[in-house]
Parts: structure tokens; C-alpha cells; sequence
């Protein structure tokens, strides 16, 4: 799949879409089938065979956002390539979660284990299935996920210019920690937290 052509004009570092805290913490947001429209959306470890499409994926979302440096953009794309993604997938099955529709590519969920926590490393919902419950679906499996490993805690970051990533990190339940400035790559942070309990 070209995904070239899904460049989009604003997205959200990491991309959450706004989520209903209620309806997660009831677990009403379980089920890895999300309706999308009149269609549903399957929450799902990818396969060998999905790692070229996931790779394109996120380096088309990446280079088109506004907010990161070159010297970001081109280190952030070469971690979530092919090889690097089966690397981290052999190391930690639950790695990465994807969202399809139709068995089109819809949506990516990369973290991992930090001492105990669950590191949202990036979150990416394509511009065509953007508003459509796929962010939902893949926060939640985030959350099962952080339950399986017993994390009491998701934590992640954004950049400080980044207000659709603050303000959609704000609605779903995250708080800012701290702001760290001329951190990565040179640039200023914002780091968020958001505790599932245990």
C-alpha cells in the first residue's frame, strides 16, 4: 500500500484519539473489534508479512509531521523499519499492536517495558480512519496490555508545540510530569503519565 498519499496536515505525536475515561476504566472498550462507521476495525499483533506496510506507514506519518527536526524525523523512522520491528516483536510480542479495516492497515500502537511502566512509544492513526473509534481501540489494547505485565502505570511524551497531541493526551486521562527543554534531538518535551492502577 502507498501511504504517500496520507500525509496528513496535523497529527498527534504520540496520536491518541479522544477517548471516553469512563467507558475505559469500566472496561466498556474491551473487545479487540471496534465499529468504525459500517465496518469493524480488529486490534491485532502484526505479521511478518504486515512489517513493510507498518514500516511505510509510520515513516509517511513521520516525515509529515511539522514537529520534529530532520535529524528526529530520520532516527525516529530508521528504529520502526522492517528489521527493527521484528527485532523489538521477537523480543516482546506485544510490542506493536495494528488496527485494520477491511484488512487495510489502519492504525499502530508501538510500546514497550520500562521498569515495571509500559512506554507508549508512538501511536498512529491513518488520516482516512482518524474520528472513527481506531485510536480508541488501540489505547485500549495499550491498557490490556499494561494489566497482562501487571504496569500500574502508560506513560509517554509530546513535544511542548505539539497542542493537538497535549490537548488529546489531556482528555484521555494523561497529566503532565514535566517539561524538559533541549532534551531529544535538541528539542523540548512535555512528559505525560496517565496510571491504569493495578
Amino acid at each position: 500500500m502507498d501511504y504517500r498519499s496520507c500525509i496528513p496536515s496535523q497529527i498527534a505525536y504520540p496520536f491518541l484519539s479522544s477517548l471516553d475515561n469512563k467507558e475505559l476504566s469500566m472496561g466498556m472498550v474491551s473487545n479487540p473489534r471496534t465499529r468504525v462507521g459500517a465496518k469493524f476495525a480488529k486490534i491485532t499483533s502484526p505479521k511478518d508479512e504486515d512489517l513493510l506496510d507498518l514500516g511505510e506507514m509510520f515513516a509517511v506519518i513521520v516525515n509529515g509531521l511539522p514537529y520534529y527536526n530532520a535529524i528526529a524525523k530520520n532516527s525516529e523512522i530508521s528504529k520502526y523499519q522492517p528489521g527493527s520491528l521484528a527485532a523489538a516483536i521477537k523480543g516482546d510480542p506485544d510490542f506493536a499492536q495494528i488496527a485494520r479495516v477491511d484488512g487495510e492497515l489502519a492504525g499502530f500502537c508501538f510500546s514497550q517495558k520500562d521498569d515495571g511502566l509500559i512506554w507508549l512509544s508512538w501511536f498512529g492513526v491513518s488520516p482516512k480512519y482518524r474520528r472513527q473509534g481506531i485510536g480508541r481501540a488501540l489505547l485500549a489494547a495499550l491498557e490490556r496490555r499494561a494489566r497482562s505485565c501487571r504496569s500500574h502505570k502508560i506513560w509517554c511524551d509530546s513535544r511542548t508545540d505539539n497542542a493537538p497531541s497535549c490537548n488529546l493526551l489531556n482528555r484521555s486521562g494523561f497529566r503532565p510530569i514535566c517539561k524538559v527543554t533541549n532534551h531529544w534531538y535538541g528539542q523540548d518535551f512535555i512528559l505525560w503519565e496517565r496510571y491504569i492502577g493495578y
